[in-house]
């Protein structure tokens, strides 16, 4: 895994916990169970929720269904990818460009390995996870690679989504003396 070295990527990711470190902290959260289409989800009812979304996730971005991967995606403007502990991405427009700029014909594998889904409040979770992806050309792999994934999730108007996510591909370890 590649440290990031710049500064301005490490104040980035340490702002990026530390607002929703804050915004747990001082804001009730609670779903309004009487508002329209809401209810309170408890426990394990948002690890199955998180993992249901996961799973459309891999679906949406297997089949390069551009549609549903910005119905996962939030469209809040805190939105952020990292990859690799730099800004990838800055709203579900981006991903979705990035998906449509593949080659016709190219196709995606990917699955996920060792989830773990920890609820914080009625609205909120993290999870982290492995990553196997194999992106192909016809029959000829084009790219093969593992990673790791940490991704925040947000309960808003009545559905969860991704607010935030960070991946780091595995890459060999540098001899740290060097």
């Amino acid at each position: 895994m590649r440290i990031p070295r710049s500064p301005l990527v490490m104040v980035q990711v340490a702002a990026l916990v530390a607002i929703t470190a804050l915004g747990i902290s001082c804001e009730d959260r609670r779903m309004d169970p009487k508002g329209p289409g809401a209810r309170e989800v408890h426990g394990t009812g948002i690890e199955t929720a998180v993992r249901s979304l996961l799973e459309r996730w891999v679906q949406a971005f297997t089949s390069r269904d551009v549609a549903a991967i910005r119905s996962i995606l939030s469209s809040k403007s805190s939105f952020v990818w990292l990859e690799d502990g730099e800004t990838r991405y800055r709203s579900s427009a981006e991903i979705a460009s990035a998906l449509e700029s593949f080659a016709t014909g190219m196709s995606f594998a990917t699955s996920l390995e060792a989830v773990s889904v920890f609820p914080v409040s009625n609205s909120t979770a993290w999870a982290h996870f492995s990553t196997k992806t194999t992106i192909l050309h016809g029959e000829q792999i084009v790219a093969n690679f593992d990673g790791v994934v940490l991704m925040l999730f947000e309960h808003e108007q009545g559905e969860w989504k991704i607010a935030a996510a960070h991946t780091s591909t595995n890459s060999p370890r540098q001899n740290r003396g060097q």
